[in-house]
């Protein structure tokens, strides 16, 4: 579920966004199969580097 979305000020271009999960090792488990898909259909996409958290 996205939580949170952020557009640079600076760079129109360039989103951070924040995604709650309740299965963290589903979404890396997504991530990781859908990345190769994307690049092998279109090898210049542009993909968001993902880094996953854990809330306190």
């Amino acid at each position: 579920m996205l939580e949170k979305l952020w557009q640079n000020i600076d760079n129109p271009n360039e989103m951070f966004f924040i995604f709650k999960v309740n299965e963290i090792n589903q979404a890396k488990k997504f991530i990781e199969n859908a990345y190769p898909q994307i690049i092998k259909e279109n090898p210049k996409a542009k993909l968001p580097k993902m880094t996953f958290l854990k809330e306190k």
